[in-house]
C-alpha cells in the first residue's frame, strides 16, 4: 500500500456536498491551513516603570561613588511607611533598620506601578537640569523622591508627582550629596575648621545649583570653603545681615557680599564666632523665628556614616 493510501483522509474528503442553492461540488482534498508559530512570550519583557534615564554627559566620579554607594543602601529600606521617620530625611532614611519587604516592592504592591510608569516617562521626557537627571537615575533614590510625593505628600496624579519629585530632588536629594561631597573635599584637605565655619559652608554648599559635570563639583565647594577659610566670621556677619529682614535677601547677591566683606576686613573689623551666636539670637529675639542651620548640623552628623570607611579622598 502507499504512502499516499495510507494518509488520514479528511472528514468529507471525496464526498458530494450539497451548496444550498440547488449545486453540488466535490470536496477533493483537505483544506491548506497556515502555519503560524506561536509566540516566544518569554521574549517580551515589560519595560522598568522606574527607569529614569541618565543624562547624556560626563558626571564627575565624585558624585557618582557617592550616589552608587547611597542607592545600594536605599535598596534594603523600606521608608515609605515608616511611621518612625517623621521628617522623611533621606539621613534618616539612610540611618534606618534594613527591611524584608522594601519601598519598591511597597509601590508595586500599592497599585501605583501605572501612574509612575506615566512619571517616568514625562520626566524623561523633559529638559530637567542634568543634575536632578543623574540622581534620578539611580533608581531607589527616584523610589525615595516617589514614596516622599506619594506617601507623605499624598499626591496622586502624574502630572503633580513629576513636578513633585523634581522639587523634592531639589530640596531634599541634591543638598544632601552636596553636603556629601564638601565633607569630602575638607576630609581630603586635612581643614581643622571651626564650628560656625563648618556650619556656614554645609549651609552655603546644601544651598548651591552646583553642577555635577566632570571636574565641576569639587572646584565649585573648594571656593565656598576658601571663602569662609578667608573673613568667615566676616561673611556670616554680612549673611546674618541680609537675613535680618532690614533688607531684600534677594539684593545680596554673592559679589555685593563679598565685596561687603572686603571692605569690613579693609576697615580692620573683628568678629568672633560668640558675636555671631549673640547676633543670631537677637534675631531670632525679634523675628521669633527658629535656626535652620540645626537641620543641616543634623543631616551633616548623619551623613557622615558614609564617609568613615571611606579610604578615597579628593583635593589632598
Amino acid at each position: 500500500m502507499s504512502n499516499e493510501e495510507n494518509k488520514p483522509k479528511f472528514p468529507f474528503e471525496g464526498s458530494i456536498l450539497g451548496l444550498g442553492n440547488g449545486s453540488r461540488a466535490a470536496v477533493l482534498e483537505q483544506p491548506t491551513i497556515p502555519d503560524f508559530p506561536l509566540l516566544n512570550l518569554g521574549k517580551f519583557r515589560a519595560p522598568s516603570d522606574f527607569k529614569i534615564h541618565a543624562p547624556n554627559v560626563k558626571i564627575d566620579p565624585a558624585i557618582i561613588k557617592l550616589t552608587t554607594k547611597v542607592n545600594d543602601v536605599l535598596s534594603k529600606k523600606s521608608f515609605s511607611y515608616n511611621s518612625k521617620i517623621k521628617g522623611w530625611k533621606l539621613s534618616e532614611i539612610l540611618a534606618s533598620e534594613d527591611a524584608n519587604l522594601n519601598t519598591k516592592a511597597k509601590l508595586t504592591r500599592d497599585g501605583f506601578n501605572a501612574v509612575i510608569g506615566d512619571v517616568s516617562s514625562r520626566i524623561n521626557r523633559s529638559s530637567t537640569d542634568h543634575s536632578f537627571r543623574f540622581l534620578l537615575s539611580h533608581e531607589y533614590l527616584y523610589v525615595y523622591a516617589l514614596s516622599y510625593v506619594i506617601y507623605k505628600e499624598k499626591v496622586k496624579d502624574a502630572a503633580g508627582i513629576s513636578e513633585r519629585v523634581i522639587i523634592t530632588c531639589e530640596r531634599e536629594i541634591k543638598p544632601y550629596f552636596n553636603r556629601l561631597l564638601a565633607r569630602e573635599v575638607i576630609k581630603g584637605k586635612h581643614l581643622n575648621l571651626q564650628e560656625q565655619q563648618s556650619k556656614k559652608i554645609f549651609e552655603e554648599v546644601a544651598k548651591s545649583n552646583i553642577s555635577y559635570l566632570n571636574g565641576v563639583p569639587i572646584n565649585a565647594i573648594q571656593k565656598i570653603i576658601t571663602k569662609y577659610l578667608n573673613y568667615g566670621n566676616l561673611h556670616s556677619l554680612v549673611d546674618e545681615f541680609f537675613e535680618s529682614g532690614g533688607i531684600d535677601p534677594l539684593r545680596g547677591t554673592p559679589q555685593i557680599r563679598q565685596h561687603m566683606v572686603k571692605y569690613l576686613a579693609e576697615i580692620g573689623l573683628k568678629i568672633t564666632d560668640q558675636d555671631i551666636e549673640k547676633i543670631k539670637q537677637k534675631g531670632q529675639g525679634v523675628q521669633g523665628g527658629s535656626n535652620d542651620s540645626d537641620d543641616y548640623q543634623e543631616d551633616d552628623r548623619e551623613a557622615s556614616d558614609f564617609q568613615e570607611d571611606s579610604t578615597e579622598s579628593f583635593g589632598g
